[in-house]
């Protein structure tokens, strides 16, 4: 290799990240971004066959990366990838686990989002505190919104990172929705009386409808899904929910069910898995028996 634009491909490499990236790029990086070269004179394989333009020219670490660089064996250890040093821009750690969190956050959320969130709280505690009591990252993000919305203080440790999460975010979710329409609860009381009619069951199952804000928030929190978000949709009749239980076992939640039209048109399990076969089966048959249901 005696052309000096490609001086510093390593063939091997090259073997390496082509099951996932155009041949083209390794052709044209090296020719059109000067930070090529001195990406892979670093060991920073992710960022020169992928992405080299996202480091700046300049003359120190600091200038080319935004990061000090006392992270520079950090990043060369982990191979970091341009979603990484986004992350590690924004949030500098060494904590490469809590690098993905905040990556995975950023993808979600956008980087504005994530900048607000680092302005008032440390994440590498938002990651601890997430993953010692088994929280769902989009269950956090949302209790921050509801806060914010009921202007609650969110300087204080206790609002962050409060003893029982759910309890408290269930608490406040409440709030926020009877402050936007204090007859809600009513309205969702009023639907479910009307939709008992539907209510079935066989020797094993039961289905019947939700009855109330805290319904829906039970069982979200319960099967960990957005069913809370329903009510919106429940009281201006555009679908209904209803909870599939067992018989024998009627406050503990199996698959949560959504109506449209008079049939079936979502129903699942825990954590949005699939139901059975059984449950479609008894899903079928309360659908074959569902009552035309209109409100004017």
């Amino acid at each position: 290799n005696n052309n000096k634009y490609y001086k510093y491909i390593d063939i091997d490499n090259i073997i390496n990240y082509t099951n996932e990236y155009c041949l083209a790029y390794f052709l044209n990086f090296p020719v059109y971004y000067k930070q090529f070269e001195y990406l892979v004179k670093l060991g920073l394989y992710n960022l020169a066959y992928q992405s080299p333009y996202v480091v700046n020219e300049g003359k120190s670490f600091k200038e080319i990366f935004d990061v000090s660089k006392k992270y520079y064996t950090f990043m060369k250890e982990n191979n970091i990838r341009q979603d990484q040093l986004e992350a590690l821009r924004l949030y500098n750690t060494d904590n490469i686990y809590v690098l993905d969190f905040l990556t995975e956050l950023i993808g979600l959320y956008g980087n504005e989002s994530i900048k607000s969130l680092i302005k008032i709280l440390d994440i590498e505690k938002l990651y601890n505190y997430t993953l010692d009591n088994n929280i769902d990252i989009c269950d956090y993000i949302d209790y921050i919104e509801c806060s914010k919305k009921l202007n609650i203080d969110l300087t204080n440790k206790q609002v962050l990172f409060p003893n029982d999460f759910y309890k408290e975010h269930n608490r406040i979710y409440k709030e926020v929705i009877i402050n936007n329409d204090k007859d809600t609860n009513l309205k969702l009381i009023d639907i479910s009386k009307c939709l008992t009619i539907n209510t079935y069951e066989d020797d094993k199952y039961i289905i019947f409808p939700s009855y109330d804000i805290d319904s829906l928030i039970d069982e979200s929190n319960q099967m960990h899904n957005c069913v809370r978000t329903y009510i919106e949709k429940i009281i201006n009749y555009k679908c209904f929910i209803y909870f599939m239980r067992y018989k024998d076992s009627k406050d503990k939640s199996l698959v949560t069910v959504e109506v449209r039209n008079n049939k079936v048109v979502q129903a699942r399990r825990k954590y949005n898995k699939d139901i059975t076969l059984e449950d479609k089966a008894f899903l079928d048959k309360f659908e074959k028996n569902y009552l035309d249901f209109f409100i004017d």
